[in-house]
């Protein structure tokens, strides 16, 4: 099994967009 590299660049960006935007609407849109 290899070593956790960490999360990709996109993951940190969505997951920092969500918390500004956190209601169904919008994850509908960017999910």
């Amino acid at each position: 099994m290899s070593e956790f590299a960490g999360f990709p660049r996109q993951t940190l960006t969505f997951l920092r967009a969500l918390t500004r935007n956190n209601n169904r609407e919008w994850f509908q849109e960017h999910r």
